[in-house]
């Protein structure tokens, strides 16, 4: 098996995303609040640039081909703030390139 030193892949993807939003504030009462939630799906399409070969890429002794399509879904968190502010999202999914699993947590400011 020969090792593969460089690929960058173009993979579209296309899919639905709910964002929902809310800022109430009160200079008089001295309230301010935000609040934000997303949810997604969408789906990979096959890589543009995929190589003409087969790359058989080896994780762990498998070896991981290529897909014509892959999906993923996710949530992202409303701001949580103890005390500072942070989000929280997860997504996982399929990709089709390598072909194999995906799952990603991730924690923002």
């Amino acid at each position: 098996m020969g090792v593969l030193s460089a690929l960058v892949v173009f993979m579209p993807f296309a899919g639905l995303r709910y964002v929902y939003f809310h800022h109430v504030r009160s200079e008089g009462r001295h309230f301010d609040t935000k609040a934000m939630f997303q949810a997604y799906a969408h789906w990979i399409g096959r890589a543009f640039n995929a190589p003409a070969y087969d790359p058989n890429l080896e994780w762990n002794s498998h070896v991981l081909g290529a897909a014509h399509f892959g999906g993923r879904v996710g949530i992202e968190s409303a701001p949580i703030c103890r005390p500072q502010c942070f989000r929280v999202g997860l997504q996982v999914g399929y990709l089709p390139l390598p072909e194999s699993a995906m799952v990603e947590l991730h924690i923002s400011n």
